[in-house]
């Protein structure tokens, strides 16, 4: 019997990190798509722990990864990668990200290979003035265009007059056990990379004049502006340091009563936001992006309004406390929605058909 022959993909990134959406969401492409697909995996600028090199060396056909140096190594390794990536006919070149090199790599490979262009982050009028001639080029020539929303893959179609797919990236649902009533103090957490852009800092000042009575706020993650230290300023914010893998996120999200995202940063779809909808907890986050895509229950799902003076952020939490009080930590309305469109086999299935797997 004939072996079947898998397609042979290049997924090319130019950063990956130990922690962050891109990240967490290549891990799992890999993860779930490998046993479909030959993937060949080339990061120009790594910065993983030793189990995910692990992973990714055990499950990619190929992986060409720097995992350190200055500009002159990295220079050096990406000259070696392209003569060696050459060597390989792919079948899909799959790219992520707003990297200028992006359309080097492109134009580096062998005319065959599809290029399927995967757009993570919100498209705003602001926004655009920052994208580069180059990825502009990228959106504009890639051979398939996906977004991670809908409302974000419709706004790319404006913007390049052409279609767009909207798979989401990956996340995985976290199955609570039981399901308590809120009551007051609401127990409102946040998980996730450290950055300014992700309001930290603003949710701390906050922090200060928020009626503890009200509401209690946690924080996980790691960042480098961001530490115990730091946080000691802050007696009103619980930070309880990073957390890694699936059970550890389990007691996470057992533990609060609801998930805050304050952002600056142009979200696409935050995985962590999904993960959450998975579990089925309320969420008050900044309406940005395609997060509106998700808001399903009007008082669990609390879209925010951009640029909020602290006095009136704070009001808005209030808010929405008060229409939580009394109700189920738990709806399965948002997770029979999370399973029917964002799942990990939803999720596989959709990819797939991109690559022309039925």
């Amino acid at each position: 019997m004939k072996k079947e022959v898998k397609p042979k993909v290049l997924i090319y990134c130019t950063r990956l990190l130990e922690a962050g959406g891109i990240e967490s969401h290549i891990q799992s492409f890999v993860s779930e798509l490998y046993c479909d697909l030959d993937i060949y995996l080339l990061v120009l600028d790594a910065r993983l722990n030793s189990s995910q090199l692990i992973n990714y060396k055990e499950k990619c056909k190929e992986t060409w990864i720097i995992n350190k140096g200055g500009f002159i190594e990295r220079l050096f390794f990406l000259v070696i990668m392209l003569i060696k990536i050459r060597t390989v006919k792919y079948d899909y070149f799959y790219s992520n990200g707003q990297g200028d090199s992006i359309k080097m790599i492109r134009k580096f490979l062998k005319k065959s290979a599809n290029w399927v262009h995967h757009h993570h982050t919100a498209v705003d009028n602001h926004i655009l003035k920052e994208w580069s001639p180059e990825y502009l080029y990228t959106l504009k020539n890639a051979n398939i265009l996906n977004a991670c929303s809908q409302s974000i893959a419709l706004k790319l179609e404006e913007l390049t007059s052409r279609k767009s797919h909207s798979i989401p990236c990956f996340s995985y649902p976290i199955e609570l056990v039981g399901s308590k009533i809120i009551e007051k103090p609401i127990q409102l957490g946040f998980f996730g990379r450290l950055i300014p852009e992700k309001g930290i800092t603003q949710l701390c000042r906050i922090s200060k004049n928020l009626d503890p009575s009200i509401a209690l706020i946690h924080i996980w993650g790691k960042g480098e502006l961001y530490d115990e230290v730091f946080f000691k300023n802050y007696p009103n914010i619980n930070y309880h340091g990073s957390f890694q893998g699936k059970d550890e996120l389990y007691k996470v999200l057992s533990s609060i009563d609801a998930f805050i995202l304050i952002s600056e940063h142009p979200e696409g779809l935050p995985i962590s936001l999904l993960e959450v909808m998975g579990a089925g907890k309320p969420w008050i986050a900044t309406d940005i992006g395609g997060i509106k895509d998700i808001a399903i229950e009007k008082k669990r799902n609390y879209l925010l309004p951009k640029n909020l003076s602290e006095d009136d952020l704070i009001s808005h939490i209030e808010k929405f406390v008060n229409g939580l009080i009394g109700t189920s930590q738990v709806s399965e309305d948002q997770i029979n929605f999370y399973n029917s469109n964002y799942a990990p086999h939803k999720v596989s299935k959709d990819w797939l058909n991109i690559f022309s797997i039925k």
